[in-house]
């Protein structure tokens, strides 16, 4: 009696959880077999009630999309996924407001001395551009998930934000799996794909624009110091911190399975998998409930000088740590 009082407890713990997925960032190449795969996997995966959408209509070639061509993306994302909010425009239409400010939220953080950011090839975008490409479009994810929230009347319990050029090839974790204190991340990339397990914890990770804007605009950016903040797409490790102290961690998911396009600046074609790494996960300061900013570096070789700034490009994808090593089950 007492294991059919807890499957009924569990299914209805299911049956009303509210979960959201987020799918952002660049289109590149989007098509009808990624979004079916991405609804199978991730939506479906998730037992998400909702699914939001905001795209850049950009080719991987860098080549912007047309009317046309940003049309049929519409369509073919309102038929796949059939989202409750959508927002598709042409290039960096959807955060052009951001890049006002990129500029200045770059010099506040690049500047320092203290700063560990890591250098990107001449080939890379430069770092303002990044930083409106990527903190941009989680700023705007972030404010459609509140109107649409304003609109429900409630707030959504679990959030998922992932990338929309990931091919997932099999399922995410189900929002009712979710550890409240874990933000689940794929490790390499770290930026592809976020699980929220708490919806605050959504909020101060994809706030990370607003919130360093507020820093650079009032000039404190020596509240920055010692944080650490990862290249590719810069989800800060300044957020990372403030998630260590309310007892948050962030956890590298072996059970988030995709395939993406590298980025090699010139359009190579080349398939990166996206998969957890043990070794390139740091653990053993999980223990501790201090955070201690001067062991939040990747896991990796290349560290120079006492503030362990990462010096390698290898591998290193940008861990900002406190990582653990999330159980598949």
């Amino acid at each position: 009696m007492r294991g059919l009082l807890l499957l009924v407890a569990a299914r209805a713990a299911e049956a009303s959880s509210e979960a959201a997925v987020l799918l952002v960032g660049a289109a590149y190449d989007v098509d009808e077999a990624r979004l079916r795969a991405t609804k199978k996997f991730v939506v479906d995966a998730f037992g998400a009630s909702e699914t939001l959408v905001l795209l850049k209509g950009v080719h991987y070639n860098k080549n912007i999309y047309n009317e046309a061509e940003v049309r049929a993306l519409r369509d073919v994302v309102a038929a796949t996924l059939e989202p409750s909010f959508i927002d598709i425009r042409p290039g960096a239409e959807l955060t052009h407001g951001y890049a006002r400010n990129a500029s200045r939220i770059g010099k506040c953080i690049w500047s320092r001395e203290t700063s560990c950011l890591y250098r990107h090839s001449s080939s890379r975008d430069p770092l303002e551009v990044r930083i409106e490409a990527w903190w941009g479009v989680l700023q705007a994810a972030y404010g459609a998930l509140t109107k649409r929230e304003s609109i429900r009347g409630k707030a959504f319990d679990r959030v998922a934000c992932v990338r929309a050029d990931i091919e997932f090839t099999s399922p995410i974790r189900h929002s009712t799996n979710l550890e409240p204190r874990y933000v689940y991340a794929a490790s390499d990339p770290p930026d592809a794909v976020f699980l929220f397990g708490s919806r605050k914890s959504a909020e101060r990770v994809l706030t990370t624009y607003a919130r360093v804007d507020a820093l650079a605009r009032d000039g404190k950016c020596a509240a920055l110091d010692r944080a650490r903040f990862m290249y590719s797409w810069f989800l800060s490790c300044y957020a990372v911190k403030e998630l260590y102290g309310q007892g948050v961690r962030i956890v590298a998911d072996p059970q988030i399975h995709g395939k993406i396009r590298l980025h090699t600046g010139g359009g190579t074609p080349g398939i990166h998998l996206l998969e957890a790494h043990p070794p390139f996960t740091a653990t053993r300061f999980l223990d501790s409930e201090a955070y201690d900013a001067s062991i939040h570096a990747p896991p990796d070789d290349g560290f120079s000088s006492e503030l362990k700034c990462h010096g390698s490009n290898r591998r290193s994808n940008g861990y900002c740590g406190p990582w653990r090593y999330a159980h598949s089950h």
